[in-house]
């Protein structure tokens, strides 16, 4: 298992087994509504409510304040059954299903972005169903590890962040559709050479904002997952920004300790711009020819016209500027 996309799919297939013991399968379907939450095709907001009351009653049948206990208790009559859970494979499934959603977020903001974030524990090196495995003990601990990659904070900050991104996207789309002449000179420092032809600008132009819609319509879709790769963060891809899988079946953007420290260090520019990048990855199937630290001017024999119009950087870097985010002394450090 190395996606969430993975592990969703198989979380959405062990709930929806109505396979479980004692009181489990009218809470999990009809109390919470968790398959109504985790449609075939991603995530239903309307349903996330019943992730809190998944959490809370999680708190309130707790053992000594173990929400650990609670998931392999064999003795809480509440919790009937339980003791055979770990009896047989799809019983760990279970449990490991049920770890996977506490650490399931819907994050809404008032005036902003909705979200969802996949947050694990930052001890978890594999994905859930990889990682609970083992003697009963074993499983036990590591069901008690809490302590997760994203803070709370965090996961608000991600939600400010899509807010910029969206809304420098959608301020993309309406200057594209009727633009003026600033507009097009922005359009030819980041996609044309000095001597492009005005006629190959309006298509240009044409291009970017048919791509700036799809962008804005995903940062719209209430369905996109913010998510930590446990694989990738224990193999050094942590110090990075961000990633996506284009092919994935569930819109996913990964992100990573640099998207992190960004955004906790104020710069949600940066941060916006991430999501933009990744966003046209999935949506557009841009690609990665050149990144900001070698220059996203286009060049002959450096970074062609096809390459720019296809290069998510590019993407990102156009819209920040468009929207008069972008600093000058940035904008002369990257457009070379």
């Amino acid at each position: 298992m190395d996606r969430f996309s993975q592990a969703y799919k198989k979380t959405r297939k062990i709930v929806g087994s109505r396979n479980w013991p004692g009181d489990w399968n009218n809470w999990l379907d009809k109390e919470w509504n968790v398959l109504g939450m985790m449609e075939k095709s991603g995530l239903n907001h309307k349903y996330a409510f019943g992730l809190d009351k998944y959490r809370e009653k999680l708190n309130s049948l707790s053992l000594a304040s173990s929400v650990a206990k609670t998931i392999v208790a064999v003795n809480d009559t509440e919790l009937k059954g339980i003791k055979a859970w770990f009896s047989a494979g799809n019983g760990v499934d279970r449990v490991a299903s049920l770890k996977m959603l506490k650490h399931l977020y819907f994050v809404r903001k008032r005036g902003g972005q909705d979200v969802w974030v996949y947050s694990p524990p930052k001890a978890y090196t594999k994905w859930v169903f990889d990682e609970i495995t083992g003697t009963k003990d074993q499983m036990e601990a590591k069901l008690s590890l809490e302590e997760e990659v994203y803070t709370e904070a965090e996961r608000k900050m991600m939600c400010d962040s899509l807010l910029l991104a969206h809304n420098w996207s959608q301020g993309a789309c309406v200057k594209l559709s009727t633009p003026n002449t600033a507009t097009k000179a922005m359009v030819r420092d980041w996609f044309a050479y000095a001597d492009t032809s005005d006629k190959e600008i309006d298509r240009l132009v044409i291009k970017l904002r048919d791509g700036f819609k799809k962008v804005v319509n995903l940062c719209n879709s209430n369905r996109l997952v913010f998510s930590d790769d446990p694989l990738d963060r224990n193999s050094g891809g942590w110090k990075d920004w961000a990633f996506v899988y284009s092919s994935e079946s569930i819109d996913v953007v990964y992100l990573q300790n640099a998207f992190l420290k960004s955004g906790n260090g104020g710069q949600l520019w940066r941060c916006a711009l991430t999501i933009i990048h990744e966003i046209t990855h999935r949506e557009l199937k841009t690609d990665d020819y050149r990144y900001d630290t070698s220059g996203l001017k286009p060049g002959k024999g450096v970074l062609s016209l096809k390459q720019a119009i296809n290069n998510a950087d590019s993407w990102a870097y156009f819209a920040t500027d468009l929207a008069g985010n972008l600093s000058t002394t940035e904008r002369v450090k990257v457009l070379v």
